[in-house]
C-alpha cells in the first residue's frame, strides 16, 4: 500500500466519524427533552453496578490520600464521565458523595450533543464542569483524571480504539482507574436490537454503515488491554427494565 493510499484510506475514516458524530447528535438532539424520563427504568437498573464502582474508588482513593498525607489535606479527586448525556449519572454520584460528606472530588462530565449537555448544565451541581467534546478527541491534560467513567454509550463510539487511547492519556499511570459499562453483544437481545437500528439507519435514515455497535466481553477486553491498561476484568450480567425487557449488559475495569 503507498503513502496516498494510507492517507486516503485516514481521510475516509476521519469522514465516517463525522458522519457519524451528525447521525447520533440528530438522534440525540431530538430525544434530549424526554431522555430521562423515558428511560428512567433503564438508568435505574443499569447504574446500579458503576455507581457502585466508581464511589468505591473514590473511597479507596479518598482513603490512600490520607495515609500518604501527613498534613491529612485533602486533594481534589477527578473524576471524569466520557458521553454523560444529560448528566444523569454525575448527579447520582454527587449525590451519593455528598450523603458521605466527602466535597473533595471534582467531576467532569464530557458530551457532544449539546442538547444533552445543556440538559446536564440545568442539573448544575457544585464542583461539575461540563464539556462539548467527543471520546475520541478529550480536551484533557495528560494524567489529570484519577477516575474516568463510561455508561451506556461505548458502542455509540465510533472509533473506540482512539477512544480509549484518550482514556488512558488522560487517567493517572499509578493511581488512575477506569469504569466503563456498556450493552454486551454477548446477549441475543442486544444483537437483535443491533441488527434493528442497523437496519434503520441504513435503509430508512440517510447515514448509511455509519452505525457503530456494541462489542462481545472478550473484545472489550481486548481492545483495553491494548490500549494499555493493566488489571483489566470485564463482568458480563443481565439486567431488566420495563419489567419485560431483558439487556445484556457488561462492566469493564482497569
Amino acid at each position: 500500500m503507498t503513502t496516498n493510499d494510507s492517507e486516503a484510506m485516514e481521510l475516509k475514516a476521519d469522514d465516517n466519524n463525522e458522519v457519524a458524530l451528525e447521525a447520533l447528535q440528530v438522534e440525540y438532539s431530538a430525544m434530549a427533552s424526554w431522555y430521562d424520563s423515558f428511560w428512567a427504568d433503564y438508568l435505574n437498573k443499569t447504574f446500579v453496578w458503576p455507581l457502585r464502582l466508581v464511589s468505591s474508588f473514590i473511597l479507596d482513593r479518598t482513603r490512600k490520600q490520607q495515609e500518604n498525607d501527613e498534613s491529612n489535606s485533602k486533594k481534589p479527586i477527578t473524576v471524569v464521565d466520557v458521553a454523560c448525556g444529560t448528566g444523569e449519572f454525575v448527579k447520582r454520584l454527587q449525590s451519593l458523595q455528598e450523603e458521605e460528606e466527602d466535597t473533595s472530588v471534582r467531576f467532569v462530565g464530557v458530551e457532544p450533543c449539546p442538547e444533552m449537555l445543556e440538559r446536564a448544565k440545568r442539573k448544575q451541581r457544585p464542583a461539575a464542569q461540563w464539556i462539548q467534546a467527543t471520546a475520541e478527541s478529550l480536551p484533557l491534560d495528560d494524567a489529570s483524571a484519577d477516575i474516568i467513567c463510561s455508561t451506556n454509550a461505548f458502542h455509540f463510539f465510533r472509533n473506540k480504539p482512539l477512544a480509549l487511547a484518550q482514556m488512558y492519556r488522560v487517567l493517572r499511570r499509578d493511581s488512575g482507574r477506569l469504569v466503563i459499562t456498556d450493552w454486551c453483544a454477548d446477549a441475543l437481545t442486544v444483537r437483535w436490537y443491533h441488527l434493528f437500528e442497523w437496519v434503520r439507519w441504513n435503509l430508512f435514515g440517510r447515514f448509511r454503515h455509519q452505525y457503530p455497535g456494541p462489542l462481545r466481553a472478550t473484545v472489550l477486553q481486548q481492545l483495553v488491554e491494548e490500549a494499555g491498561f493493566q488489571n483489566v476484568t470485564v463482568e458480563s450480567y443481565q439486567v431488566r427494565f420495563w419489567t419485560f425487557v431483558p439487556w445484556g449488559m457488561q462492566t469493564v475495569t482497569a
